[in-house]
């Protein structure tokens, strides 16, 4: 498949009703895996308030947390669950923001509670980012969508791969062991 000039490749298969956990790299990463298959994500709040990019992200039904504000994690935790006891597949980054260029970051925990709630596993995503010279490491500074997309359209032969991981059942151990569990599947898949 090709969207916007981006190959993607997507290597084993989403579980649906499960709590999808992937690394976080770039805006990319949110497009590529709603392209690969139906799902929910899990946003900061802010970004309803962007223009354009709010809107779609709430006409496609994403859930928003406030970070930081009183019983904002507890709330989203309780969204996420309901979602998943509906039998829809949930992602979040646990690794709480974009992340280029410092090695994979430790993955939250709290969140993973959801699994735990809604009895659901918890599925392990890597994304990477590839070109005909291997790993492209960063895409470009994220925090700027017109620079990001440009410098994306003046690319050659960018894939994006995405692997859908073995299942952790979470019954029975703690959330920071899933979540440890979660992140070095992703760290060896990324190699």
């Amino acid at each position: 498949m090709i969207l916007f000039g981006v190959r993607l490749h997507q290597n084993g298969k989403p579980l649906k009703g499960a709590l999808c956990v992937a690394n976080h790299l770039s805006w990319l990463d949110i497009v590529a895996l709603k392209a690969s298959f139906d799902a929910c994500f899990l946003s900061k709040a802010e970004v309803k308030s962007w223009p354009i990019i709010g809107l779609v992200a709430s006409w496609l039904g994403t859930l928003f947390i406030g970070r930081g504000a009183n019983g904002a994690a507890e709330r989203a935790t309780q969204q996420i669950a309901e979602r998943l006891r509906a039998g829809e597949t949930v992602i979040f980054f646990p690794e709480g923001r974009i992340n280029q260029d410092r090695g994979l970051l430790p993955f939250r925990p709290r969140l993973f509670k959801a699994a735990y709630d809604a009895q659901a596993l918890v599925q392990p995503v890597a994304i990477r980012y590839l070109s005909a010279n291997g790993d492209l490491g960063h895409l470009v500074p994220e925090y700027n969508m017109l620079k990001s997309v440009w410098w994306l359209a003046g690319r050659r032969e960018v894939e994006v791969e995405i692997t859908f991981l073995e299942p952790l059942e979470p019954a029975d151990r703690p959330r920071r062991q899933i979540a440890d569990e979660s992140r070095a599947r992703v760290a060896r898949a990324l190699g």
